[in-house]
């Protein structure tokens, strides 16, 4: 009787601890799964800056509404490149650029946008694939009666330019208007690019032309030159703050007032150190956005005001695809910027504003996109100032929109 009542109790500890074995791994299983960054399907959104809309105000949306057209990224993860390592990749003669300077005490145009010296040794990056048509984020319905639908929309491989990028391991934030409950839904998306903020951006080379040709005006890349930084750190005022800190601000301040007005918001960047460099960023907007507003300051020094960037007058430039085709949208939209600077008493540069250049994101754009220059190093940006750029910005936009469908 006693050795079968200790079999007994032998067997309900051997039952009990297979029990606690299942569950332990149970519980290892949904940690995991919860974890894997390579896993965006399940992906949310945190600490959203509260922004109003229309006839209501939202803050800390945790839920991306996720479907089956949500671009996935199942090799890479968030913001984890290691930047030491990129750093310990250069040398000591190394040199990292502030900011292009389009001017020189006259009209020679330089590259804002983060260009280099040829290094026909770096990057040789191959094809060039096309993804087909696709139901874009702002054409779904979705069901909830939530104002502002977010996504984290991650550069999608299959889209024509992607394998030019070199740092492409990030993500936008898209900022969906709802349809079904704003009554202002403008039915349009704006990309907007706070220029810079991608730590070791310049020391990564991509090709500065599609078709890879060599760039047709000079500046911190000379003319010639076939590859140009992925990236670069963006000036510093003559205050100390960052360019790309100033850029943010402007770019979080027209966000807020495009979704008030029923604009949907491609948001390019929203942090310091957004893993998305020119081309990617570029990519993302021809894929989702019907204009794209790049958010700059000027590297020189005399707060000479406002301009933006036309795709300078050679032959061989505006014959390149996709500039052939999209050369009309992007004058078209910096002019009806300028227009809405003009009607708001800024100052414009030279009273014309208009500064001919060889830009990556110009080469690379196939909807209306402009690098715009709000000032420079003598600029001063604060927030106020930054909202009141961003009215210009906004009513810019607004005239752009009257002249296309």
């Amino acid at each position: 009787m006693l050795n079968s009542s200790i079999k007994k109790i032998i067997m309900c500890l051997i039952v009990l601890l297979m029990i606690l074995s299942i569950f332990s791994c149970s519980n290892k299983a949904i940690i995991s799964d919860a974890t894997d960054s390579g896993d965006n399907s399940n992906v949310s959104i945190e600490s959203l800056t509260q922004i109003t809309i229309g006839i209501e105000a939202y803050k800390n949306i945790d839920k991306s509404y996720l479907d089956d057209n949500t671009y996935t990224n199942d090799t890479k993860t968030d913001n984890s490149e290691n930047i030491n390592t990129i750093e310990e990749e250069a040398t000591e003669n190394d040199t990292t650029m502030d900011e292009e300077t389009f001017e020189n005490d006259d009209t020679t145009g330089n590259d804002l946008d983060s260009e280099n010296e040829t290094n026909d040794n770096e990057n040789q990056i191959t094809g060039n694939t096309k993804k087909a048509p696709r139901k874009r984020f702002i054409d779904i319905e979705y069901d909830t009666s939530d104002p502002v639908i977010v996504k984290r929309v991650y550069m999608n491989k299959e889209c024509e330019f992607a394998t030019y990028s070199e740092i492409n391991n990030g993500f936008a934030t898209l900022y969906i208007v709802n349809k079904k409950v704003v009554p202002n839904y403008k039915g349009k998306v704006v990309a907007v690019n706070a220029g810079h903020g991608t730590k070791g951006g310049s020391r990564k080379r991509t090709y500065s032309h599609p078709d890879f040709t060599p760039k047709v005006s000079g500046g911190s890349t000379k003319e010639g030159a076939i590859f140009s930084y992925a990236i670069s750190d963006g000036m510093v005022f003559l205050n100390g703050m960052l360019e790309s800190t100033a850029n943010l601000m402007v770019a979080n301040a027209l966000k807020e007032k495009l979704l008030n007005d029923g604009y949907s918001v491609l948001m390019m960047r929203e942090d310091d150190n957004t893993r998305l460099d020119n081309i990617a960023r570029v990519v993302i907007a021809n894929e989702n956005a019907d204009c794209h507003i790049s958010i700059h300051f000027d590297s020189t020094d005399r707060d000479k005001g406002i301009f933006y960037v036309k795709p300078i007058n050679n032959k061989d430039y505006l014959n390149m695809e996709p500039l052939k085709s999209n050369v009309d949208n992007i004058n078209r939209l910096g002019m009806c910027l300028l227009e809405a600077y003009k009607e708001k008493g800024e100052k414009i540069w030279r009273d014309v504003g208009i500064l001919e250049g060889d830009l990556t994101q110009l080469s690379y754009s196939t909807n209306a996109s402009v690098d715009i220059e709000l000032g420079d190093r003598a600029t001063i940006v604060d927030e106020a100032r930054a909202q009141v750029l961003a009215d210009g910005l906004l009513l810019g936009i607004q005239k752009y929109f009257q002249l296309v469908p």
